[in-house]
């Protein structure tokens, strides 16, 4: 059978549907993904038969409507995808839900967990599913990595500043652990990593690699000991390569469903300010803490951090 997967958003959220992919083509069914294009280089190092096609516009439509797709996964549900896949019938579509009402209650104050993302694909997708599929989580990648386990992974990066851990703490964290780090995040955080570089110790071995490409950064992952990270697409792919990782939460939250590590063979531990009323106050992030206070972050404890640093080496 040839499947259509459509997912169009951030690399968090292609790194969680990988092992669908995976799983669908160790059934013989040959799979398309349709995505950003700044989603295709994950797959620079993938170690499977899967067919990238880049989404830009509908002029697109019709080259994949003539491929011939006998189903569709819609893994995205929104209006964008939703017309994909009504572009490609006659093919079967498979829509994961939302389930935008508990996310809507989240505003209201009652915190209702939502069903975890890979549980609602793998709901969605049940009917191309053989009996009793093998689902594993470690992203397959075709080149080994040496040397690994010589550094630490931190990851200074996030769409919004209410997701990205304040330097102040990360400070606190690497003077008190010491050892190597390697310090990631895109180009953007360039500033921020060297502003952190002039706040550590004497002594402390750190590597700046801001800006790298999405491959270049995998290697770094894949190679570390431990990654500490935000609510980012980087933890999700530290998860998903099987690294010890711990997320730092600020104003996102768990309960959204779209935390790291939700498959077999990840080993995460989530870092949590608890009893804040305020918090989640958006499943996406803002530019700023809309209270002022940022105690979802600032509260947030260097030495329980560095104690698991300790756990997951």
């Amino acid at each position: 059978m040839k499947i259509a997967v459509v997912r169009l958003s951030a690399l968090g959220d292609i790194i969680m549907i990988e092992p669908l992919l995976r799983a669908l083509m160790n059934q013989g069914h040959e799979l398309h993904l349709i995505t950003k294009p700044s989603n295709c280089a994950l797959f620079d190092d993938y170690a499977e038969p899967l067919r990238v096609h880049a989404w830009t516009s509908f002029a697109e439509a019709n080259d994949l409507r003539n491929l011939g797709f006998d189903a569709v996964i819609d893994a995205h549900n929104n209006l964008r995808s939703r017309l994909i896949s009504a572009w490609l019938w006659p093919a079967a579509v498979y829509r994961v839900s939302k389930e935008a009402w508990k996310k809507g209650a989240h505003a209201l104050g009652l915190k209702w967990p939502v069903t975890p993302f890979q549980t609602r694909l793998l709901q969605a997708a049940k009917p191309l599913l053989a009996s009793g599929a093998d689902i594993q989580g470690l992203w397959p990648v075709r080149s080994a990595q040496t040397g690994e386990g010589t550094y630490r992974v931190l990851v200074l990066g996030g769409t919004y500043a209410t997701k990205q851990i304040p330097l102040s703490l990360c400070a606190d964290v690497l003077n008190r652990a010491g050892g190597s780090w390697v310090l990631l995040g895109g180009s953007d955080d360039l500033s921020r990593a060297q502003e952190l570089h002039a706040m550590l110790n004497a002594g402390l071995q750190v590597q700046i690699h801001c800006g790298q490409s999405l491959f270049a950064s995998q290697r770094l992952i894949q190679g570390s000991s431990v990654v500490i990270s935000g609510d980012t697409g980087m933890a999700h792919w530290a998860a998903a390569l099987g690294k010890p990782l711990q997320v730092i939460w600020g104003n996102t939250h768990p309960l959204y469903g779209l935390s790291p590590g939700q498959w077999p063979g990840a080993r995460v531990t989530h870092h949590q300010v608890q009893d804040l009323d305020c918090r989640p106050c958006t499943k996406f992030g803002h530019d700023r803490c809309p209270k002022g206070h940022f105690r979802c972050m600032m509260n947030q404890k260097a030495e329980a951090i560095v104690a698991e640093l300790e756990n997951l080496d």
